[in-house]
């Protein structure tokens, strides 16, 4: 379909040329007076910038060729003709992401001081003459690299007293070529029908129309030393409306985009310029003849350039920025939800709990919620209230005890002795210190042998132990198995030190602790390097992750890291070949097209033609990120 595109329009426009004939209704010139173009870098080349747009004045030479510009720009041009008068020109191009690329100019031509005699040569003083273009234009990507443009124009002329304002469109388009062979890469295409809807202008009694001018050009590029000082070759046809088919030919020499020299050459005769960067600046100069005869002398013309603002990719990476803001807060307003829910279910446990007169469970339902929400009212509430139909029945039992021993000082003293252990118990537990717990209430039952209180204490709370042993176990596993060695060691040691009544269970966490150990040395280096990484000390992770690789050479998730450390210490500025930033705006637009997966693609693709580009190694960290961040969305 790209090809069959890409025919289509190179045919028409041929066609066009052969069997050109422009029929206009009113009268008019052969040639507009602005068909010399505008901008000191263009008309040094010879006026053959149909393919080749660089700045502002594109959108005189070719709307569609705005979509190539990154950045916002502005031109200011100035050109000196015969006889004092001026030709300005004033440019500006807004890029957007995704609506195309708006641009809006002003070309102009004035002189002043024209005698005006009439028939019988009597003098009548003197008048002005100006001729101004507006342009209002818009350029979008149709498909791949074939961009579609407009200038909406409005052309006002005044000579004199009298003056009057009409409105033309012109239609353009422009193609950058994927070929294959090294011969064929980088060639660019662009055509312009200009006047396609003629202006008309009233002046007095005469109608004149703006001649309509049809341009095809070719753009070539050329690198031989480096990237950053390409050689272009440039060549343009033209046909006007009742004019013969002019050649423009022109080529350009950039050292290091620092400084540019030009030559040209077009019916009019040779033409040269050079160019200066410094920055966002640019300073363009050009001379050439007026007309091709040479009576009229040569011209000297001055274009400035600014490019600023923001670049498609910055603009996408403040965009990212805003969004990952948003799934932040999103995911913490989830993380709430859950938390509260989580509050809830524990809050109506407890409570069930409670009703049922299972206590001690309720107990631990209750406290669970303070550990998610130590001042919630409700659960404070109800532990004061469970300890205290906790207290009732212990008392109740206690009573019941005492009432079998005559000697009133014994049944104070076992109540004393009990009520202290039972209390200290108590403590324990709400600490979430099991073990010390179970202890002061084995103290309390050799007191009081006969209460089923203090034995479903003990017996509850070594069912809680062996959860809590369980569990710490488990996610000692879980961590181990993700590599966080040390946090599993710190577990491990919880859980011998919970398990110091249980040998067998003791034997098997040495076990385990023994195999994490050998592991441990492993991950020391591996975790400094991590940290260096997520610090963005590329050269110290890389070196950790090295000594690692030594200790377990196979490990897959090390290996990755020390590639990426490596990649991002060694990472610098580096000029894309044209072959390569052609692949790199690409997948910038799938990007722009949410189409994350396919740019992070190709963006890993160029990584292995220059994988220490620091431009190439944002941009995949940018969609890496955004692809996590999706997934972190959809759990």
């Amino acid at each position: 379909m790209k090809k069959t595109l890409v025919y289509f329009f190179i045919g028409s426009f041929f066609l066009i040329f052969v069997n050109s004939g422009f029929a206009q209704e009113g009268s008019g010139g052969y040639e507009s007076i602005f068909s010399s173009g505008a901008g000191a870098r263009q008309l040094g080349m010879g006026g053959a910038a149909v393919a080749f747009p660089q700045d502002a004045t594109t959108i005189f030479w070719n709307p569609a060729g705005m979509e190539e510009l990154q950045r916002q720009s502005f031109t200011a041009y100035y050109a000196s003709l015969m006889l004092g008068t001026s030709y300005n020109f004033l440019g500006y191009v807004y890029p957007t992401l995704k609506i195309g690329t708006f641009g809006m100019g002003v070309s102009r031509i004035s002189t002043g001081d024209i005698p005006y005699r009439e028939s019988h040569y009597v003098d009548l003083g003197t008048f002005n003459y100006n001729q101004e273009e507006f342009y209002f234009s818009y350029a979008k990507n149709v498909r791949d690299w074939f961009v579609a443009g407009a200038n909406f124009k409005l052309e006002r002329q005044v000579i004199g007293q009298d003056s009057d304002i009409g409105f033309g469109i012109d239609v353009s388009a422009f193609y950058k070529f994927d070929f294959e062979s090294e011969w064929l890469q980088h060639i660019q295409v662009g055509a312009i029908y200009q006047n396609g809807y003629a202006p008309r202008l009233r002046l007095r009694k005469t109608i004149d129309y703006m001649p309509s001018m049809l341009r095809f050009g070719v753009a070539k590029t050329f690198y031989f030393s480096n990237d950053a000082s390409p050689f272009v070759i440039l060549v343009d046809l033209e046909k006007g409306d009742q004019l013969p088919m002019k050649f423009h030919v022109g080529t350009e020499y950039s050292y290091n985009g620092q400084a540019m020299l030009r030559l040209g050459f077009n019916e009019r005769g040779l033409s040269f310029g050079a160019g200066a960067v410094y920055n966002q600046f640019e300073l363009d100069y050009s001379y050439g003849k007026i007309d091709s005869r040479g009576v009229l002398g040569g011209s000297h013309r001055i274009s400035f350039v600014v490019n600023f603002g923001k670049s498609r990719l910055e603009k996408i990476q403040l965009i990212q920025a805003q969004r990952r803001k948003e799934l932040e807060e999103q995911i913490a307003r989830e993380n709430e939800r859950r938390r509260q829910a989580q509050i809830k279910k524990l809050l109506d446990e407890g409570k069930a709990l409670y009703a049922s007169h299972d206590y001690f469970k309720a107990l631990v339902k209750f406290q669970q919620v303070l550990e998610l929400d130590k001042s919630n009212p409700e659960a404070l509430d109800m532990v004061d209230e469970t300890k205290a139909r906790m207290d009732e029945l212990r008392e109740k039992e206690m009573q019941q005890q005492l009432s079998k021993i005559q000697e009133e000082r014994q049944r104070k003293q076992i109540q004393s002795y009990v009520d202290k252990h039972v209390n200290k118990g108590l403590e324990f537990l709400k600490e979430g210190d099991y073990v010390s717990a179970i202890d002061e209430w084995n103290l309390a039952l050799e007191r009081q042998p006969d209460s089923q209180q203090i034995k479903q204490y003990i017996e509850n709370a070594k069912t809680e132990l062996v959860n809590r042993i369980n569990e710490i176990i488990k996610k000692a596993d879980e961590l181990a198995k993700k590599g966080n060695f040390p946090e599993a060691n710190k577990l491990y040691n919880q859980a011998l030190l919970l398990s110091q009544n249980d040998n067998v269970r003791k034997k098997e966490i040495r076990q385990k602790m023994a195999e994490l150990e050998i592991k441990l040395n492993m991950y020391d280096y591996y975790q400094s390097g991590l940290i260096a990484y997520r610090s963005e000390d590329w050269k110290t992770a890389m070196k950790n992750f090295e000594k690692a690789l030594k200790l377990n050479p196979k490990d897959p998730k090390i290996q990755r890291y020390y590639k990426d450390a490596e990649r991002h210490a060694m990472a610098r500025k580096q000029q894309m070949t044209p072959e390569i930033e052609k692949k790199f705006n690409k997948a910038l637009q799938l990007y722009v097209d949410d189409r994350i997966e396919d740019a992070l693609k190709i963006w890993e693709s160029l990584l292995e033609k220059q994988p220490y580009n620091k431009d190439i190694i944002d941009a995949v960290d940018m969609a890496k990120k955004q692809l996590r961040e999706r997934q972190k969305a959809r759990k």
